[in-house]
Formats: structure tokens, sequence, C-alpha cells
């Protein structure tokens, strides 16, 4: 594991663990999970998980977490 820690998203306070998938072929990779309450219902949890090639910087993951922002649309997110 990379990282685990309390992270702000959307506004919402969530958590991140982040860490280093090896493959036996191809590239390796950085991989984040982030848990946050909805901005809409904060009974309800996002789950967001992404990765990048390692060749990529790591600070990119950093970048893509910061500009998750609240939705100014509706819908429940299915349709995209």
């Amino acid at each position: 594991m990379l990282a685990s820690r309390a992270v702000t998203v959307a506004g919402q306070k969530g958590y991140m663990v982040r860490w280093k998938a090896i493959t036996s072929k191809g590239a390796d990779g950085y991989v984040e999970s982030l848990a946050f309450p909805s901005p809409a219902n904060a009974q309800q949890m996002v789950v967001v998980r992404f990765g990048v090639d390692v060749g990529q910087q790591e600070s990119i993951i950093d970048t893509i977490t910061s500009g998750i922002k609240v939705s100014s649309g509706s819908g429940n997110g299915s349709n995209v």
C-alpha cells in the first residue's frame, strides 16, 4: 500500500487507499479507491475506483481526485 488517509472529495470528508498493482504482463499501475458520503444524500456512499499506468506520474491521481465536483445535473448516474 502506498497511501491510506482521510481526504475531502466534492466537499465531503472521505477516505482514500492507493496501492501499486504489479502485473505479470504489461504495464504495472497505481490504483486508488475513494469513499465518501454523497453530496446529494448523506445516507448514500459514493465509491470511486480508478487506476493509471505506472509510467504516468503518481501525482495525476491527486489531480483527478481534486477534480471530482458536486454534480449540477440530475439523474442517478447510470446513463453516463
